[in-house]
């Protein structure tokens, strides 16, 4: 873990900016290869998935899955978080057609939850249904 993710992790965010700045990295790989923007994405954390992107963190970025940090962000929508963490990676330019590997699409996730104004969203971002 570099000092930036560290400082990250225990919310130090004025930190972690400067340290940012000299070098530190914030796009590393942990566990299944997840970057800081999975996790941030799926606690449906708005804050830290915002202050990621700013610092230039690959939005569409895989995990040895295939999954994206909007897949793990609808996800969470299944533990009832809601979608104003999905809403600000679509925003930021996620791509709402990459599938995991398992061939399952943001969008078969979204109808899967039932939720329409996922659902509606997704469409409006270009979203396919891929078969």
């Amino acid at each position: 873990m570099t000092l930036a993710l560290a400082a990250l992790a225990g919310r130090h965010f004025e930190l972690a900016q400067v340290l940012h700045h000299n070098g530190s990295s914030v796009d590393l790989r942990g566990n299944h290869r997840n970057s800081p923007l999975h996790p941030a994405a799926y606690h449906g954390d708005c804050e830290m998935v915002q202050i990621l992107l700013n610092y230039g963190v690959d939005i569409n970025v895989k995990n040895n899955d295939g999954t994206t940090p909007l897949v793990f962000a609808l996800e969470s929508c299944f533990s009832g978080l809601d979608h104003t963490v999905v809403r600000l990676l679509l925003d930021h330019g996620a791509d709402p057609n990459i599938p995991k590997k398992s061939g399952t699409t943001p969008l078969h996730l979204a109808s899967q939850l039932g939720r329409i104004e996922i659902v509606r969203l997704l469409v409006e971002r270009g979203a396919s249904g891929g078969g």
